[in-house]
């Protein structure tokens, strides 16, 4: 299963971890599933980096993706706001249409300094 999680600072949101496989697809066949929020988490970068022109960390390896921006202009905040929550939208979507047994998306934002460890 990938649990989706987005992450906030006093601010607002500021990152995201989604962590696991959705081990939807047989052995050896492309998981659909996997794809979807792979290609979702991808967006959001390239977004938050060509589009708002944030600078930011993140990793995409195997079972495991992640983003956090440390500094969001304010000027910028309703914007880096939307493209978080359009993700989390899109995950919410693919748990929806496919099953929980395969996503999980975390209702409600982490606060990122608590959990700033893991990612």
């Amino acid at each position: 299963m990938i649990k989706v999680n987005l992450y906030e600072d006093q601010k607002g949101l500021c990152g995201f971890l989604a962590d696991g496989h959705a081990d939807y697809a047989e052995p050896g066949e492309t998981d659909e599933v996997c794809a979807g929020v792979t290609s979702l988490a991808g967006s959001l970068v390239v977004s938050l980096t060509d589009l708002l022109k944030l600078e930011l960390e993140y990793s995409f390896e195997p079972g495991r993706l992640w983003c956090k921006v440390d500094k969001i202009p304010e000027d910028k905040r309703n914007e880096a706001d939307l493209l978080f929550k359009s993700f989390k939208l899109g995950c919410e979507q693919i748990s929806y249409s496919y099953g929980q047994e395969y996503v999980q998306v975390q209702s409600e934002p982490v606060d990122i300094n608590r959990e700033e460890e893991n990612v």
